[in-house]
């Protein structure tokens, strides 16, 4: 559906033509399962579709790595037919070197081990993430 403007976005990038990026641009989601793929190639599509949905690449980049958040959003402006965007690479860079500045001991005193701990990890992840990685650990703590 989407292979001739994905084509145009890697040859003006760059990029070299990559297999499974082009099957997502075909839209054979539903494909998938008759075709003999290991499971990492697998894992991959679908970590593809997860950060196609997210829309982010700085999120995408921290959540499944700089190269799936790339693919993402090949394929994301190839069937929306719009351009890459100009900071895409800053935006990757940004979120697949970005680190997490609360460990689970800096929660220990406030929040006994278990669930509830994890949740509360988690939460804070998020509000880190919407923040464009810039809260530290004091302002989240």
């Amino acid at each position: 559906r989407f292979v001739a403007p994905l084509v145009m976005l890697e040859q003006a990038g760059g990029i070299a033509p990559d297999w499974p990026r082009r099957l997502l641009a075909l839209g054979v989601e539903r494909a998938q399962k008759h075709l003999r793929l290991s499971r990492a190639e697998a894992r991959r599509l679908d970590d593809t579709r997860k950060a196609i949905a997210l829309n982010a690449p700085a999120e995408a980049a921290y959540t499944y790595g700089a190269d799936i958040a790339r693919d993402a959003a090949l394929v994301l402006a190839a069937s929306l037919g719009t351009p890459l965007p100009d900071d895409l690479e800053a935006r990757i860079s940004l979120g697949a070197s970005a680190v997490f500045p609360v460990s689970a001991a800096d929660l220990l005193g406030k929040i006994p081990p278990g669930p509830a701990l994890g949740h509360a990890l988690n939460q804070l992840r998020t509000r880190w993430i919407k923040s464009g990685f810039t809260l530290d650990k004091d302002a989240l703590l």
